[in-house]
């Protein structure tokens, strides 16, 4: 299987989705709308929320622990001087990079915190072999079905690591395939993302 990098949407994604791929390329707009059934998609599925107590997050970025891509939009520092993971979000694991994205994945879900997403994308990430540093788990049956869902949402809308969901503040859902070119990019999608109500959050 290849794996295939957009010019200047730096993502990973499955060679059978490139043909949808080479269509954003060729005039798909960034992001890419998306309608309230596939927002409601978001709502079922499992993640690790990077703020506690979030009820209706506004924001989920998709991720395989292994992408280097996904590696570099969690340390990304925008220009306003935030971390982009400290933008209130779920983030969504998926695992088709590696032979152990796998294990890593439901490693993530077990843990369920920003400690875990910290270690795995932090100075133990290996870039040279494109390894994340948490260590792989056997996932239970929960966790595969938790893992199948979110990979079968995330094929739906592209199969592009990393892919960032949100609603925006004007109520669109939006889509956008791969790290934005630059941070500047980055911190429009993080300034468009709409309140996130924070209570007790629920996958």
């Amino acid at each position: 299987m290849r794996w295939l990098t957009h010019p200047t949407r730096r993502s990973l994604l499955l060679a059978p989705l490139a043909a949808l791929f080479a269509t954003a390329a060729q005039g798909e707009p960034m992001p890419w709308p998306l309608s309230a059934t596939q927002w409601q998609w978001m709502r079922q599925l499992q993640g690790i929320a990077t703020r506690p107590g979030m009820t209706a997050p506004a924001l989920y970025v998709f991720f395989d622990p292994d992408c280097p891509w996904c590696q570099a939009l969690w340390n990304a520092r925008l220009p306003d001087g935030r971390g982009f993971r400290e933008v209130p979000a779920v983030w969504i694991p998926v695992a088709y990079l590696q032979p152990d994205s796998l294990g890593k994945a439901a490693a993530l879900l077990r843990a369920g915190d920003v400690a875990a997403l910290q270690r795995n994308f932090g100075p133990g990430y290996v870039a040279a072999t494109r390894s994340g540093a948490i260590a792989p788990v056997s996932p239970s049956a929960a966790e595969r079905k938790a893992l199948g869902q979110s990979q079968g949402v995330w094929q739906n809308l592209g199969g592009a690591t990393p892919m960032l969901v949100w609603r925006a503040k004007d109520g669109r859902v939006l889509r956008d395939l791969g790290m934005p070119k630059d941070l500047a990019e980055l911190q429009r999608i993080a300034q468009s993302v709409a309140p996130s109500h924070l209570q007790v959050y629920r996958p």
